[in-house]
């Protein structure tokens, strides 16, 4: 699978039950929950120059609102979709433009979550998917085009895409 199928499919995913467990969870969080995603978005800004380690946080706060949900099914299948957008993520977290914009997000999140406003934090929830679905569509086509270029230097057509976490590249003589 492209990373651009595999990312709008994962992100397809994600958006489809991202905003129910922000819903359920700013229910049934307790304040131990709120104070560990409140750390995983000071982890995040502590690792802004550490790309890697912003992912895990960024990652970690998802699986933490599903878990925080109580919900073991929603659980379960975010922890599946957060390996599959880490590992997408991974091949492109070192391009990210916006770290603050991404801390921002989830503090946004967090704070109507701790100010019982199930409504901002859906928004804001869903809002945050969207933007992050069109950085990593923005991302994978930037990657291809280089790609592209590249192989058209040496006299061939290159397609090139993601699948598993291997970049694949087929290449033909123009």
């Amino acid at each position: 699978m492209s990373a651009p199928v595999a990312t709008a499919t994962a992100e397809r995913v994600k958006r489809s039950i991202g905003p129910q467990p922000g819903r359920q969870t700013l229910f049934l969080s307790t304040p131990a929950d709120i104070a560990t995603l409140v750390a995983e978005v000071e982890g995040m800004r502590a690792a802004k120059g550490d790309p890697e380690s912003f992912l895990k946080h960024d990652v970690r706060f998802h699986q933490v609102m599903a878990r925080a949900a109580n919900n073991k099914l929603m659980s379960g299948v975010m922890d599946t979709i957060a390996q599959l957008l880490y590992a997408i993520r991974r091949q492109t977290i070192s391009n990210a433009r916006d770290f603050d914009e991404a801390i921002d997000w989830h503090q946004r999140i967090v704070n109507a979550m701790q100010k019982g406003d199930a409504k901002r934090a859906k928004d804001t929830l869903s809002a945050h998917l969207r933007a992050a679905l069109r950085e990593a569509q923005d991302e994978c086509a930037a990657l291809r085009r280089q790609v592209q270029r590249r192989g058209a230097r040496l006299g061939l057509r290159v397609d090139a895409h993601l699948a598993g976490g291997q970049q694949l590249q087929r290449v033909r003589h123009l």
